[in-house]
């Protein structure tokens, strides 16, 4: 199964919230749409791939959300950090399973949100839902790590703004939005990004407001039965805490 497009994902997405608030819309699937008693919202469709799924979490923060100045491109930053590894699972461990079931794993940031997805054989789903919850619930990281993790992103920052159009892109996003935060790119301002290192108290503060079930919406599909894997979602999850602490997005000025 190939990588699902971002658009795909958005519109998978809306569907889910559509149906979730009582209306139904045409998808060349049957999609089913769940939230447990924590806030977690589980979709899950059964979909003509056989022996294949596709897992995302999707946490519902994206650069828009980056509303404290000087504190651009943490949404990004935790791209990175979520694959630091946990007391249980290092980084190391949590890529060898993966590999043993010959599963592929990534993330992108986008303005409206963090995606998380890995594609996998059907008989690897109950490890990826055992990998995925335990990262989500317990990320451990030191300060050193977090530095360390700083400065990769800080030169992917560099090689990046090595291209001019990504500086372009840069002023193009300050010049369409005086206002609104989707006037500052999903890495974040230079200035901010080399701050970063001095940042870890505040990383571990933006994690815990924003890392939440009820601002997490996982989806599952592919070849798969939806009432075993909200079992085992609801069992893996079941157990997560934290309330979303959403911040006030400034509205766009309405331009002439």
């Amino acid at each position: 199964m190939n990588r699902w497009s971002p658009a795909l994902l958005a519109g998978l997405m809306l569907a889910a919230a559509a149906q979730d608030a009582g209306a139904a819309d045409g998808l060349p699937f049957t999609m089913k749409v769940d939230r447990l008693p924590n806030g977690l919202q589980v979709v899950t469709a059964h979909t003509d791939t056989p022996g294949i799924i596709s897992y995302f979490t999707i946490v519902r923060t994206g650069s828009r959300d980056e509303v404290e100045k000087g504190r651009s491109g943490y949404a990004h930053f935790f791209e990175h950090m979520m694959f630091r590894g946990t007391k249980q699972w290092s980084s190391q461990a949590y890529s060898a399973k993966l590999q043993a079931h010959g599963a592929d794993g990534n993330a992108y940031t986008t303005w409206d949100y963090t995606a998380y997805h890995v594609t996998a054989p059907k008989a690897a789903l109950a490890d990826v839902i055992t990998l995925e919850s335990d990262r989500f619930r317990f990320l451990d990281y030191d300060e050193a790590a977090y530095r360390t993790e700083a400065g990769a992103v800080l030169g992917e920052y560099n090689l990046s703004f090595s291209d001019p159009g990504m500086k372009a892109w840069e002023v193009l996003g300050e010049t369409a939005f005086t206002t609104h935060t989707y006037g500052h790119t999903t890495i974040g301002y230079g200035a901010d990004v080399k701050a970063m290192p001095e940042g870890f108290e505040y990383a571990r503060a933006f994690f815990k407001r924003h890392y939440t079930p009820d601002n997490t919406t996982i989806i599952v599909a592919g070849d798969v039965e939806p009432a075993e894997v909200l079992a085992a979602i609801t069992k893996a999850y079941g157990d997560w805490t934290g309330t979303h602490d959403a911040p006030v997005v400034p509205a766009e000025p309405e331009q002439t």
